[in-house]
């Protein structure tokens, strides 16, 4: 303690199913200063420890690393999720992952998304999942040298049909009810 800050250092936390380490400082006056590192955690320990239900079949190893600075009334929380190693979105093998996200007044904002299919190609975006009585999503992505073939063959695409690598500019808004 030192007046109105409580300083932390090497801290482990436990929240559910999720394991963090970090450290920081919590002022009364100024607010918070801190900063957590997850090393690792599957998407069915976020799932479990946060009370939601993958929309899709899913899988894979995340780290993130969080920050959380702000007045106590109003935290702004920044972070980083990035996999380690493949992820399985659906039927789809993901390469890599990356989300670059805030959180600030009941709004998630991904302020960047990266993902690269194990057959190649790249998807890139930003979007944001609205809370509240009335939750909505708005995404965009861009999407590159996306191996339609591979990824076509997942979902029952024939053999007989060849598609090649496509290209797609999206954008998905709507709400969650």
């Amino acid at each position: 303690f030192r007046e109105t800050t409580i300083a932390m250092d090497d801290v482990e936390a436990r929240y559910g199913d999720i394991e963090a380490q970090g450290g920081g400082s919590l002022d009364y006056t100024d607010g918070y200063d801190l900063a957590a590192t997850v090393e690792s955690f599957s998407l069915e320990q976020l799932a479990n420890t946060f009370d939601f239900e993958l929309p899709i079949p899913s899988e894979g190893l995340f780290s993130a690393t969080v920050d959380m600075q702000g007045r106590l009334a109003r935290p702004e929380i920044t972070g980083t999720l990035e996999a380690l190693g493949n992820t399985v979105i659906d039927r789809v093998t993901l390469a890599d992952l990356n989300l670059d996200f805030s959180f600030v007044d009941s709004r998630l904002v991904f302020d960047r998304f990266s993902l690269f299919p194990q057959a190649g190609g790249s998807l890139i975006g930003q979007g944001t999942f609205s809370l509240g009585e009335s939750p909505s999503l708005f995404l965009q992505a861009e999407g590159r040298d996306l191996p339609a073939n591979a990824i076509g063959r997942a979902y029952g695409l024939p053999e007989t049909i060849t598609l090649g690598n496509v290209a797609v500019d999206a954008e998905v808004s709507g709400p969650l009810n």
